[in-house]
Formats: C-alpha cells, sequence, structure tokens
C-alpha cells in the first residue's frame, strides 16, 4: 500500500511552489511539471528495508493526463494505482484483492496529505556532476529525509529518495519522460479483473 505515496509525490511535483537559491533551473522545472496535457515515464524503484537488509526492485510504469494518473508495477508482480475523478483503485494480482475509495478514510488522508505538500519549499543541498540536490524540508507524516535530483542539463526531476518509517528507504527513479505527446495506453483501459476480490472503503 506504501507505493500509493506516488501518486502524491506527482502531485506535489506537478503542484510545487519551489523556492531557492537556484531560482532559474527551479523556475524551469515547475513550468515544465506545471504546463502538460499528458505525461508518461518509466520508472524504477528500490525500497531497502533496514530492518531486515534486503531491497525490493519494482520497474513500472506512470501515465498522467489533466487529473488523471496511473501507476503501473509489472515486476516483480503485476498491479496498479488509479486515480480518476476522485475515485482511487489500489489492484494486486498477487492478492487478487482491489480496494477501491472516494469517500473513505484512505481517500481523505490522501487528500489531506497532497493538501499539506502544496506549502514545501525545497532547500539547495548540493550539487553531484550535473545532478542538483533539493531537500523537501516539511515532508509528510512518516515520510522523512524527502530528497529530489534534478538533472541540470535535461532540467528533468531524475529521482526521489526518502525515508519511511522504521528507517526503510525508498528511491524512485524516472526514465524516458515524455511530455504532451500520446500515452502508450489510455488511462480508461486499466480496469479490475474480474473475480477479483474488491473491498470499498
Amino acid at each position: 500500500m506504501k507505493k500509493v505515496v506516488l501518486i502524491f509525490l506527482f502531485c506535489m511535483l506537478c503542484s510545487l511552489t519551489l523556492y531557492s537559491s537556484n531560482e532559474q533551473l527551479l523556475s524551469s522545472i515547475e513550468r515544465k511539471y506545471q504546463n502538460f496535457t499528458t505525461f508518461e515515464a518509466s520508472i524504477m524503484q528500490e525500497n531497502y528495508f533496514s530492518q531486515i537488509n534486503y531491497t525490493l526492485e519494482s520497474t513500472g510504469t506512470v501515465l498522467m493526463q489533466n487529473d488523471s494518473i496511473v501507476i503501473e508495477y509489472t515486476d516483480p508482480f503485476y498491479q496498479f494505482i488509479k486515480l480518476v475523478n476522485g475515485e482511487l483503485t489500489l489492484y494486486s494480482q498477487l492478492e487478487n484483492t482491489a480496494i477501491i475509495s472516494r469517500d473513505g478514510e484512505m481517500f481523505s488522508q490522501a487528500l489531506l496529505h497532497f493538501s499539506n505538500m502544496l506549502n514545501h519549499e525545497l532547500r539547495f543541498m548540493e550539487r553531484d556532476g550535473n545532478l542538483v540536490v533539493f531537500h523537501v524540508q516539511r515532508p509528510i507524516a512518516s515520510v522523512q529525509n524527502m530528497k529530489i535530483f534534478i538533472n541540470e542539463n535535461s532540467e528533468l526531476i531524475e529521482s526521489v529518495t526518502y525515508s519511511e518509517d522504521a528507517n526503510n528507504i525508498v528511491t524512485i527513479r524516472f526514465l524516458d519522460q515524455r511530455f504532451n505527446q500520446s500515452l502508450s495506453r489510455n488511462i480508461d483501459s486499466f480496469n479490475i479483473p474480474s473475480g477479483t476480490e474488491i473491498i470499498r472503503q
């Protein structure tokens, strides 16, 4: 379920008001990630569980069009997270379940997190080659030490890292980012398979 944080990371990246000494770079990033009709990128995610010293690697795709978002994971097992018209769907093939939430606690918490993140500020940390690293000064509950890595040459957000409870570390990399192009798959085509146990919240 913690992968749902990705949705709110993207909301934050698309709506954040950015302040730092690197105003020109951040201004360009803000314009790019605010002013698009469609967005698509491949993602690689690493979840490091410090208590058992284990890293889970996942790959997938994020699709955005207007206010609709789909995050599809294809490896190591299939699942998708879909937010359309205020309805949040989390489908897991492994568990053969789908959680659907519109007015329930999960969606209310999601809106609260999103609202809180809109006022976050970025603080310049360091440069690493062509990467400029910023620290999110006030991350959401259960998220700590959030950093955003921006490629100074391409003016793209390359990755985001943050720590969760129990010091688990999440790293999300965005590859092959495409703006304002036809999506490889229609967001409406992501449907829950028949026979899936549906849990409504």
